[in-house]
């Protein structure tokens, strides 16, 4: 085991300075193989050189080869100790794990880097977003904190802040945040776009769209600042919003025709989106329905049954959710009303009940996936490398979720966790989760442990719940 990473030593053999020299060279020329041939024969002079390292983390990034780099961290890892890698290293690393979804121990290795550096900035950043995603919010903020304590009003420190303050729920806090940060930083774009998008959520639009033309002055023609405005302005005066009026006023030939024209120009899950909100008659019209749908577009899945060890899992998640410091009340921009909505739980988690999950929710995605040629014809990818998405949500008394869809994904779903006694009663309505198709509705009971499976582009909805009781479950996207 060595006591110190020896890579400056190494770095100075003129063997190693020779190759990685050849290596950027031949990546700056676009001969990648060569440039990871050059790097790996730099590494096998020594396996600590950190300039060769960095170089080809580097590559493989740049190649989106993250088990790559993973594995090259497993072989240093195996051979030195982690206090022994340089942060440079680490940051790289950290980079790759992220990459890949095992956004624990990217956390764990940019937060050793943090510790060592914490006035940081960029390594604070990194490490707070990563903790955002895992629903660590408190720890995003403490990383933030103390980076700022040592930087003073850094921008990139404060737009996180703002970011994390927004999450926890605290809009006014996080508000003051961002108007501190165009006073301080006038000139500063992320300030403004931030802003905008903040507003956005909060459904204050007009004043968004304001921010993001000062973005444009700052930045012209920033794509980032030109999608929000598009998006925005998709609502009122684009050719989806024509169909939606037409849909609303239920004049189904003009529909069908505006439908026809813009086919092409309409993203896949909106234009099925509208599809569904067509009578059969008409849709028929556009599509082949029968051929492209031809299995229950709306499936069931008893994942836990009711016995002992299942109901001992549903209460390990029950409890899991219940300590997500995320679970929010009413969160700014979400379908959930009278009732709380987590952050990110299952993406990148190491619980062993949320993986236990994940593993069954894969099964049945595959098998569902493969039972709609649609979206296999949506989804352009293989499933294996799609990734499952979720977040928990937990209603009070006189909760539901308004009509939406969930554009974002290709399939979408609910696990229910948690159900209070008196909405157990399959003839009782409330709590009842409705999907709309072709002017029909499809309607699920909820049962502890069942999974409804569907399109994102169905338009979903629940019931109102009146019991006092919580109701807790996990929505889901393969995304």
């Amino acid at each position: 085991m060595h006591n110190a990473f020896p890579f400056f030593f190494f770095k100075m053999d003129k063997r190693i300075a020779s190759l990685n020299q050849k290596g950027i060279q031949a990546a700056l020329s676009g001969d990648n193989s060569f440039a990871q041939k050059c790097f790996l024969d730099a590494l096998s002079i020594s396996l600590y050189s950190l300039e060769s390292i960095c170089n080809l983390l580097k590559l493989y990034y740049m190649q989106k080869q993250y088990s790559d780099g993973i594995d090259l961290f497993l072989r240093i890892e195996s051979r030195t100790s982690l206090a022994d890698i340089p942060p440079q290293a680490l940051t790289m690393f950290a980079s790759c794990f992220a990459a890949e979804s095992k956004l624990e121990t990217a956390i764990s290795l940019l937060h050793m880097v943090h510790v060592s550096h914490p006035r940081d900035v960029d390594t604070a950043c990194k490490l707070s977003n990563l903790l955002i995603q895992v629903g660590k919010l408190s720890n995003a903020k403490q990383v933030l904190v103390l980076t700022n304590d040592f930087k003073g009003n850094d921008p990139n420190i404060l737009t996180q802040l703002a970011i994390v303050e927004s999450e926890l729920g605290n809009y006014i806090v996080a508000e003051n945040i961002y108007q501190k940060l165009i006073n301080l930083y006038g000139q500063y774009f992320l300030s403004y776009y931030n802003y905008a998008l903040f507003l956005s959520m909060l459904g204050r639009e007009d004043e968004s769209l304001k921010l993001l033309e000062v973005c444009l002055k700052l930045v012209p023609n920033a794509p980032e600042a030109l999608a929000e405005i598009n998006r925005i302005k998709l609502k009122s005066d684009s050719i989806l919003a024509d169909i939606y009026r037409c849909i609303e006023s239920k004049n189904w030939t003009k529909t069908v025709q505006l439908l026809t024209n813009a086919k092409t120009s309409i993203d896949p899950i909106y234009y099925w989106s509208i599809i569904s909100d067509l009578p059969i008659d008409h849709a028929c019209l556009v599509e082949d329905i029968d051929r492209l749908c031809p299995n229950p577009q709306v499936q069931t899945f008893n994942l836990y049954d009711s016995n002992e060890e299942s109901n001992h899992h549903l209460s390990i998640l029950e409890k899991y959710i219940r300590n997500q410091e995320s679970l929010i009340s009413d969160r700014a921009g979400k379908p959930t009303r009278f009732g709380k909505q987590s952050h990110e739980i299952l993406k990148g988690s190491t619980n062993e009940s949320i993986l236990e999950l994940k593993s069954k929710l894969n099964r049945i995605l595959s098998s569902y996936i493969s039972s709609q040629p649609l979206l296999r014809r949506i989804n352009e990818k293989q499933i294996s490398k799609n990734e499952i998405s979720g977040w928990a949500v937990v209603l009070d008394c006189g909760g539901y979720q308004k009509r939406h869809i969930h554009p974002e994904a290709i399939v979408s779903g609910v696990i229910y966790i948690k159900l209070p006694e008196d909405t157990k009663d399959t003839n009782l309505v409330e709590g009842n989760l409705i999907l709309h198709t072709h002017q029909t509705k499809t309607t699920i009971t909820p049962e502890e442990g069942l999974a409804v499976v569907f399109p994102s582009y169905l338009a979903h909805e629940t019931v109102p719940i009146k019991s006092d009781c919580e109701r807790i479950c996990i929505a889901f996207n393969l995304v």
